[in-house]
């Protein structure tokens, strides 16, 4: 099961874990348990903190697909989800987890399918395995 853990080193955050709202201040520690429906944001410019995920899984593909996304600026502003569909599903086919809401079968269906084509037309190597600046 997976879990992520936050430690604030400098700045501000506030988690939203399964409804309940925190704010954590430099010092503080927070834990996800697994399967907890989980967000967070930064309230403080230059926000600094310490993240982990237990068991890792794809975890790191998938902030390293989404940096890559976001530096070409192929992600809306504000919330930085992407906006192709498809790079939307390769994000969510590597997060190990499922979106609150909508159920299992349905994200599997929709986005599983859209992430399968996304890797068929190429999205996977040239948004993961190069990046954006070595296209």
């Amino acid at each position: 099961m997976l879990s992520e853990s936050w430690t604030l080193r400098s700045g501000r955050l506030r988690f939203k874990i399964d409804g309940t709202e925190t704010v954590v201040h430099p010092g503080d520690s927070l834990t996800a348990p697994p399967r907890a429906v989980h967000e967070f944001w930064s309230e403080a410019p230059d926000t600094v903190f310490d993240h982990e995920i237990r068991p890792p899984l794809r975890h790191w593909e998938m902030f390293q697909l989404w940096h890559n996304l976001d530096a070409a600026h192929k992600t809306t502003v504000g919330s930085r989800m992407p906006r192709d569909p498809l790079a939307l599903a390769l994000l969510w086919d590597y997060q190990d987890g499922y979106l609150a809401g909508i159920p299992v079968w349905l994200q599997h269906a929709v986005f599983g399918g859209l992430a399968r084509l996304a890797t068929r037309l190429g999205y996977r190597r040239r948004w993961l395995e190069t990046g954006p600046d070595q296209d």
